[in-house]
């Protein structure tokens, strides 16, 4: 049997485009078998052209917004004769996300744009003409750099999930957001399993509604007050049998341990797998609410059984986010507005 070592990275569950996805990983298998060769023209041609494919991915969900640059941020190719979109380059599209709220798609290293600009350039050596125009050689060392530029930019991508134009970090697991819309978290092997959290903090309101399809063995955690993963507030969504096992909101203090505050009414979540909720954080009129199938919850303090506003628990600035603990559930008709 033959067996290939593996030299890119294959996580690319941040690519939402199946088909897309597919070709980036066809790719990336074939830059496995090149690269032990020594191939190295074919490696930097490879290898580049799979970063442009991904950031041209990214720069099709923000075009609206890139097109609403204005010189000079957005590049002309003359004096007042804007450079069509389509011929944006890598680091020109890494720049213009910068611009439109996606500057968290990368880790914020200086050289990334300049490192990206430069194997444009020897990516473009697939010409032969431009290679000896600038008698540049490509050899072990280039190819080398661009498979770790190619793996860097993979593995900083790798720590999204993005749904719309929201990014949501990964703290734990593997959770992946596939072409359907559905946003899967697994069983993991650490209490956190698959954690998730906004990276825009919520400092004014936050419009939340989703489905989630919870075992009869399962639960859903809604993280709300996120500062780390050892300092958050969750509520509950519990659909194990034992009566024990309640809705609620619940405080991390330190990381994978947490103590009941509050209880909810009612207190177990609807005897099926699909469940709809609506969050509504608005600092304005000073209301959280949450409705689950077209109840709103009440809640109750875990000390002395008194009534008590879920309002008290959040504070602005902090995340939101969602993680499991028992079995895999499965998100899915997200819609997220924040402020």
């Amino acid at each position: 049997m033959d067996q290939h070592p593996q030299v890119t990275l294959k996580q690319l569950d941040f690519v939402n485009d199946v088909d897309l996805r597919e070709v980036l990983s066809e790719r990336l298998d074939e830059l496995d078998h090149i690269s032990l060769v020594n191939a190295n023209y074919s490696t930097v041609f490879l290898a580049i052209g799979v970063i442009e494919g991904i950031f041209k991915h990214f720069a099709s969900l923000y075009k609206a917004d890139i097109q609403g640059i204005s010189p000079p941020d957005y590049p002309e190719t003359s004096p007042g004769k804007r450079k069509e979109f389509d011929k944006l380059t890598i680091e020109e599209i890494y720049h213009l996300l910068s611009k439109v709220g996606a500057n968290k798609l990368l880790a914020e290293i200086p050289e990334y744009a300049q490192l990206f600009e430069l194997f444009r350039k020897y990516r473009n050596y697939v010409h032969p003409q431009v290679q000896a125009r600038q008698r540049l050689q490509v050899g072990l060392g280039q190819a080398q750099m661009a498979l770790g530029l190619l793996n860097a930019t993979i593995q900083s991508l790798d720590r999204n999930i993005i749904v719309g134009k929201q990014f949501f970090e990964k703290v734990a697991g593997k959770p992946r957001y596939d072409s359907q819309g559905i946003i899967a978290l697994p069983h993991a092997g650490t209490r956190h399993h698959s954690f998730i959290v906004l990276r825009e903090p919520v400092d004014s309101r936050l419009q939340l509604s989703f489905s989630a399809d919870i075992s009869p063995h399962g639960l859903l955690n809604f993280v709300f007050d996120y500062t780390n993963p050892g300092d958050f507030r969750m509520l509950r969504f519990d659909r194990r049998p034992d009566e024990r096992c309640r809705n609620g909101v619940l405080r991390s203090t330190q990381r994978y341990w947490w103590d009941f505050e509050l209880h909810a009414v009612p207190a177990k979540a609807p005897a099926k797998e699909e469940t709809h909720v609506k969050i509504d954080i608005d600092f304005q009129t000073a209301t959280f609410t949450c409705i689950v199938d077209g109840t709103q919850y009440s809640f109750v303090n875990e000390s002395d059984g008194k009534p008590s506003a879920l309002f008290e628990k959040v504070h602005p600035g902090r995340r939101v986010g969602f993680f499991n603990e028992e079995d895999t559930v499965k998100i899915s008709n997200l819609t997220i507005m924040v402020s």
